[in-house]
C-alpha cells in the first residue's frame, strides 16, 4: 500500500508571516540569452552552510522571515479562490487562482537565440534569499516573487541550461528535498514550459502552504488527488510508465516503489527519459546525453510520483503557465477594474497537448 505524504498538513513551523503570496516570476530581470560555464565560485556559494534535510522545513520558514524583514521578498497577488472540480467544463481537482492585479514584467515572447545576457540571479544569490547549499552541486534559494509564502527554488551551483535534459543529481537532489519537507517540485524546461530563467532551476512548494487554502481537503495538492485515485482503483499501478486518463491532456506518470521512496535507487534519470520517451518528447536517435534538448515539458515530482505534461505553447490568453499550474494552482493577472474569470481546463489544454474532449 502506497503511504501518503501529502495529505493534510500541519500549519508550517517557524515565525509568523505577515507576507502574502506573489508571481511565478523567478527573478525581477529577465534574462535575455544564455552564459557558459562559470569557473569560480561566488561569495554566496562558497559561504552558504549545508542545509539539513531533516530540519529543511524550518529552515525555509526562517529565512523566509529574515528576508520579509530585509524587505527581499515581494507580494503581487491581491486575492484568490478555490475553483472546485475545475470549474467549467470539469477537470478532476480543484484549482487554486491566484489573482494579481500587477502589470506581468515577463515578455510575451521568448529571448532571441544569441542574444546577450544582461543578469544571472543565480550566480550570486542575496544572502537573504538563500537558505543554504543542497549537497555539493546546488543551492536552496527563496523565491523572490512567488505565488505561494516559502516558495524555493533548487538552483545548480554552475551554470546549466534550463532547456537540457535534468540529470541524475538534480532528479535525486529534488526527490530528497519533497521528501524531506514534504513538498511538490516542480520543473519547467525552458522558456515555452515557463521558464523565466536560463540558469537551470528547479521550484518546490510545501505541501502545508498548499493546504491552507483548502483546509477540509484529504490532499494538499490537488492532483494528488488523481494520482491516488488512481492507484485505489489500479489503473496505475508502482515502477512503470503509465497514463492518467482522468486528465484531459497528455501526461505520464511513474509511481515510486519502495525504494525509490526511500532514497535508495540511482535510476530517475532513466524512469525520467522513460516518460520522455512515451510522450515523444526526444529527439530520435540519440543517446540522451546531458546536452539532449527535449521538447518543452514540465516535471511534477512528489515523494511518491513524478509525471512529465508536454507543452504545446507558453500562454493561454493573458495566461502565463508554468509546471504549478498542472499541480492544480493557476495565477491569474487581471486590471483592477475587472473580475479574474479564469476557466482551468481551457487553459490547460491550450498549453498541453493532445487534449481530450472528455
Amino acid at each position: 500500500m502506497v503511504v501518503n505524504a501529502w495529505r493534510r498538513m500541519p500549519a508550517p513551523p517557524g515565525p509568523a508571516y505577515a507576507f502574502a503570496v506573489g508571481s511565478f516570476v523567478v527573478g525581477s530581470v529577465m534574462i535575455l540569452g544564455l552564459i557558459g560555464d562559470m569557473s569560480a565560485e561566488t561569495s554566496t556559494l562558497a559561504t552558504a552552510r549545508a542545509v539539513d534535510l531533516a530540519t529543511v522545513r524550518s529552515a525555509i520558514a526562517e529565512q523566509s522571515y529574515r528576508a520579509f524583514r530585509g524587505a527581499q521578498l515581494e507580494s503581487l497577488v491581491s486575492s484568490f479562490y478555490v475553483d472546485g472540480r475545475g470549474g467549467e467544463g470539469g477537470l478532476p481537482m480543484d484549482v487554486i487562482v491566484s489573482v494579481s492585479t500587477a502589470p506581468s514584467t515577463k515578455p510575451r515572447e521568448p529571448p532571441a537565440d544569441g542574444a546577450e545576457v544582461v543578469y544571472d540571479p543565480f550566480a550570486d544569490p542575496d544572502p537573504l534569499l538563500t537558505v543554504g547549499a543542497l549537497g555539493p552541486d546546488h543551492m536552496l534559494l527563496l523565491n523572490k516573487y512567488n505565488v505561494f509564502k516559502d516558495h524555493v527554488l533548487i538552483t545548480t551551483r554552475r551554470f546549466k541550461e534550463q532547456r537540457l535534459l535534468l540529470e541524475e543529481a538534480d532528479l535525486q537532489i529534488l526527490l530528497k528535498f519533497v521528501t524531506a519537507a514534504p513538498a511538490v517540485g516542480f520543473f519547467n524546461s525552458g522558456w515555452e514550459a515557463g521558464a523565466s530563467q536560463p540558469h537551470r532551476h528547479m521550484q518546490a512548494i510545501p505541501a502545508d502552504v498548499f493546504a491552507l487554502f483548502r483546509p477540509e481537503a484529504e490532499f494538499a495538492i490537488p492532483v494528488d488527488e488523481v494520482v491516488f485515485a488512481a492507484l485505489e482503483d489500479s489503473s496505475l499501478y508502482l515502477d512503470e510508465v503509465a497514463q492518467l486518463d482522468a486528465l484531459p491532456y497528455s501526461n505520464a506518470v511513474w509511481a515510486f516503489g519502495e525504494r525509490s521512496r526511500a532514497g535508495e535507487t540511482a535510476d530517475l534519470r532513466e524512469k525520467y527519459v522513460a516518460l520522455l520517451e512515451s510522450l515523444e518528447l526526444l529527439p530520435a536517435g540519440t543517446t540522451h546525453g546531458d546536452d539532449t534538448v527535449p521538447l518543452p515539458h514540465n516535471l511534477i515530482m512528489t515523494g511518491a510520483w513524478m509525471m512529465v505534461i508536454p507543452r504545446n505553447q507558453r500562454m493561454a490568453g493573458d495566461v502565463d503557465v508554468n509546471a504549478l499550474g498542472f499541480t492544480g494552482s493557476l495565477l491569474a493577472r487581471v486590471d483592477p477594474d475587472k473580475h479574474a474569470h479564469v476557466v482551468p481546463r481551457e487553459i490547460l489544454c491550450a498549453v498541453g497537448r493532445g487534449c481530450s474532449s472528455r
